[in-house]
C-alpha cells in the first residue's frame, strides 16, 4: 500500500507541466483570466469560445483559461504553475479579461472584461501571417 502511495506520487510529480513557450509557432493562445471562476464552466467568455470550435480550429486558436489557482487548456485541466502564466503575460493575480497571444508569443490584445469571439477572431483575421495561411488555403 505505501508503495503504490510512493509510485503514485512519484509518477504526479512527473507529468509534464504546460508553459507558454510549448505554443510559440504552432498556436495562437487566448487566455482568459478569472480569479473569481473556479473552473472554466463559470466563465461566459469561455463558454463562447468554446461554442465554436470550428472558428477556433481554423485560426490555430487555443483557449487557455486561469483561474487564482489552476489552468485548463480547452475544458481539460492542465499541470502548470499559474504564477508562471501569469509573470510570463505580465497578469496581475486580480486580472479578470482577456490576453491574445500571436503565434510568435507576443501579446497582440489585452483587455479587461468582456470581448466577443467576432472582435477576436476580426483582429486574429487582419494579421499578417492570419493573412499568409487564408491566401495558403485557397
Amino acid at each position: 500500500m505505501v508503495i503504490s502511495l510512493w509510485i503514485l506520487l512519484f509518477s504526479l510529480g512527473s507529468i509534464p507541466q504546460i508553459e507558454p513557450k510549448d505554443f510559440t509557432w504552432k498556436n495562437r493562445l487566448l487566455i482568459i483570466a478569472d480569479p473569481k471562476a473556479e473552473t472554466p464552466e463559470n466563465s461566459a467568455v469561455h463558454t463562447e469560445f468554446m461554442k465554436r470550435s470550428s472558428e477556433n480550429q481554423e485560426r490555430d486558436l487555443l483557449i487557455i483559461f486561469i483561474s487564482d489557482n489552476s489552468i485548463w487548456l480547452q475544458n481539460n485541466f492542465q499541470n502548470a504553475k499559474v504564477s508562471l502564466w501569469r509573470e510570463h503575460f505580465q497578469l496581475s493575480l486580480d486580472f479578470t479579461g482577456v490576453v491574445l497571444v500571436g503565434k510568435d508569443g507576443g501579446k497582440k490584445l489585452t483587455t479587461e472584461g468582456l470581448i466577443t469571439p467576432r472582435e477576436v477572431y476580426d483582429l486574429i483575421d487582419s494579421m499578417p501571417m492570419r493573412q499568409m495561411e487564408m491566401k495558403q488555403k485557397n
